[in-house]
């Protein structure tokens, strides 16, 4: 079968899903990076899976201390729901993402599923210590997003299971939340290097620190050298330089088209210091 003969399915619910799931399969949660796929000839799939019929699953829930991100809401959901309040560095990230159009329709699931390691909501998301929720015909299970992505474009995701939702946990109050890129050009660009980050002070200092860096290594890196020789240090110039430094040493970019590996080192470093700004 040819990739213009694909077969699309739309299950009403998870029994039909499960029905329809295998290896030659892919599900679509929004689209956006698949139909990119196939434009490219790239999508190995015989069999598309749309959970656009699947009731439920386009929704936020408060948990108490979590908030539930369902596997069909758009990034254009939780940038209208009253989480983004306890999240600022998620809308952050996502208002970075494309067109409105494509806030619209893409989804923060299929962000996390697509594993790339440029994905701004996945970096907010390693920062916020978010739980991917998977479900299968026989079996449920929550694991941490940084053991959930395995490298570019691989998950532990298996032929028989989806991602069902998102589980993120509610910041503490008084944080300050940070989201820059770096891209070739402003609109709609995917980034030579991008960095979050979710810090508490007190008395001048860093009490906490959680900072995560895109685009400068196989997955997200979550810095936590950088996290631990922050604590009780100064919020200052000096201070930043000196964790700048250190980020330069813990990234592991690569040269591409875009960029090469010595210069995304530098970026780290330099993105660091505009916590400042």
């Amino acid at each position: 079968m040819s990739q213009n003969e694909l077969e699309v399915f739309f299950p009403r619910d998870e029994e039909e899903l499960f029905e329809t799931l295998s290896p030659e399969t892919k599900i679509i949660n929004g689209g956006t990076d698949l139909m990119v796929r196939k434009h490219l000839n790239r999508l190995d799939a015989k069999r598309l899976v749309s959970l656009d019929k699947m009731e439920g699953l386009r929704k936020i829930s408060d948990e108490g201390d979590s908030f539930r991100v369902f596997a069909r809401t758009t990034y254009s959901d939780i940038l209208n729901h009253t989480a983004c309040e306890e999240f600022p560095v998620l809308a952050k990230a996502i208002r970075e993402i494309g067109s409105t159009q494509i806030r619209n329709r893409g989804t923060l699931t299929g962000n996390v599923v697509n594993a790339s390691p440029a994905g701004d909501a996945v970096l907010a998301l390693y920062l916020l210590e978010a739980m991917i929720v998977i479900h299968s015909k026989n079996e449920q299970k929550t694991i941490r997003i940084d053991n959930f992505i395995k490298g570019p474009g691989k998950t532990v995701l298996e032929a028989d299971q989806y991602v069902h939702s998102i589980i993120i946990p509610k910041a503490g109050k008084g944080s300050t939340h940070y989201f820059k890129k770096v891209g070739q050009r402003k609109a709609m660009a995917i980034s030579i290097a991008s960095m979050g980050a979710v810090y508490t002070l007190k008395k001048g200092m860093f009490l906490n620190l959680a900072i995560a860096f895109g685009s400068l290594g196989p997955t997200v890196i979550r810095a936590e050298k950088v996290e631990a020789k922050a604590l009780g240090m100064p919020f200052n110039e000096q201070t930043l330089s000196t964790l700048a430094q250190i980020s330069s040493n813990t990234v592991k970019p690569i040269t591409d088209v875009r960029a090469s590996a010595q210069y995304r080192k530098e970026v780290a470093g330099n993105l660091i210091i505009s916590i400042l700004s």
